[in-house]
């Protein structure tokens, strides 16, 4: 079987033109020995039909078939891959599907779980793996502006306070990538890079969380050691950001689909990590509902509301 150095997670939902993009942009990258697999999140639209109509002009493409059909073929040579799935499985889950088949063709050195709104600039890949190769972390992240404006989001990723269980990327010039490093809780979850031995020592995505804070969690199974997370200056990687979920920073613009799976998965970290700390968590929610109705966003008061409820 052929060595790749790494395989490209790509997980798409109802949203089958940015991910062509996404894939076009990475087919541009100076890096060559890197497979790519998609896993559409049963979408409901015509996501399936339009991305494999792109993959069918290149001549590696193994075609569109579910985890079990793709693993029950153990000779497969593809470097392009359709993963379809017959429900939606969330972010954690649905990358979980790419995750797994590479893990089974065994053939990477290196797993990049890369948003499907992303356009990558040629030497991320390159970049990354050079990072890597130099270092013994486990995941690194890359330098990520905003697509639209071209603004920078994060360098490589947040700070997480873990008694509010909010963060804050790490944005402000002129910090090296060793303080970076230092800083960062956990790499934004746009564009990890992970060395495979991550996933065979730790587990994959906890799909109790379907949106947010998976990469929180990833990062929470560490050992506190800084060098776990590294940071690669050199891989540029825009992002559109919220393009399915509208995810906006601002509170004006979230969606109650946000505001829900937000809300809910903080709890559902929060009762794993740190449970103790679940009555702040609670106090906060009761502001954020406040808040919403002041503003007039009566329906994502609501849906925070049944969040905490239930979650």
């Amino acid at each position: 079987m052929k060595n790749y150095d790494v395989d490209v997670v790509v997980l798409n939902y109802r949203n089958y033109e940015d991910t062509i993009d996404c894939i076009s942009s990475l087919l541009k990258s100076s890096c060559l020995r890197f497979r790519v697999i998609v896993i559409d999140n049963n979408s409901g639209n015509e996501s399936i039909e339009k991305i494999n109509s792109f993959l069918l002009d290149f001549g590696e493409y193994a075609g569109v078939a579910s985890l079990k059909e793709f693993k029950r073929d153990s000779g497969l040579e593809a470097r392009f891959f359709l993963v379809k799935s017959d429900e939606n499985l969330g972010y954690g889950g649905g990358n979980n599907l790419g995750i797994e088949l590479s893990l089974h063709l065994n053939s990477s050195r290196y797993i990049w779980v890369l948003n499907n709104d992303t356009v990558v600039d040629y030497l991320a890949m390159e970049s990354l793996i050079k990072k890597m190769d130099k270092v013994n972390s486990l995941i690194c992240g890359s330098t990520i502006y905003y697509q639209h404006s071209k603004s920078i989001q994060c360098y490589s990723g947040a700070i997480f306070n873990d008694y509010l269980m909010t963060s804050k990327y790490i944005n402000l010039a002129g910090l090296s990538e060793g303080e970076v490093e230092k800083k960062q809780s956990y790499i934004c979850g746009a564009s990890m890079f992970f060395r495979k031995e991550y996933f065979l020592r730790y587990g994959m995505f906890d799909t109790r969380y379907f949106l947010y804070f998976e990469e929180m969690d990833l990062a929470k199974r560490l050992p506190k050691y800084s060098y776990l997370l590294a940071y690669s200056e050199d891989s540029i990687v825009y992002h559109k950001e919220g393009a399915v979920a509208g995810s906006s920073n601002n509170t004006c613009y979230k969606t109650e689909l946000s505001e829900y799976h937000s809300f809910r998965s903080r709890i559902k970290f929060t009762k794993k990590h740190f449970p103790l700390r679940l009555p702040i968590i609670y106090c906060l929610s009761s502001v954020y509902i406040l808040h919403r109705l002041v503003i007039g966003k009566f329906s994502n008061a609501k849906v925070i509301f049944k969040a905490t409820l239930f979650s």
